[in-house]
């Protein structure tokens, strides 16, 4: 991370709408449209945390800097939806990041940046 600055987001299958019962807008892949505007922002000092192996495959083909990401939801949060799940792990993660001394940004992958933050 530049300057122990990073931005993490957290990915899964969901957002790249591969499965349209699971994906609850009208469909299109989130997470490509998201690595699109980090491109063209040349935004280098980010972090996917990539939740399963569908989705580490595209980040892999996309050149992305993520890292697999594999942990265990909450026990409160099981069957509920996945965009859900994922909210749980966003607080833990960034208290350790905290603990480490990183200025962390945590994004949700729907935000479109129009400068580098």
């Amino acid at each position: 991370a530049k300057n122990k600055e990073i931005m993490i987001a957290f990915a899964n299958d969901v957002m790249m709408c591969t499965n349209t019962k699971t994906c609850w807008w009208n469909g299109g892949n989130v997470l490509a449209s998201f690595l699109d505007v980090i491109d063209t922002l040349h935004i280098s000092n980010y972090l996917i945390l990539s939740l399963d192996d569908n989705t580490h495959a595209y980040l892999e083909s996309r050149s992305a800097h993520y890292v697999p990401f594999i942990i265990e939801v909450p026990s409160a949060q099981e069957g509920s939806h996945p965009a859900n799940q994922i909210s749980t792990l966003k607080y833990k993660t960034v208290a350790g990041l905290l603990a480490k001394h990183y200025s962390v940004l945590i994004s949700d992958l729907d935000l479109v940046y129009i400068q580098n933050p």
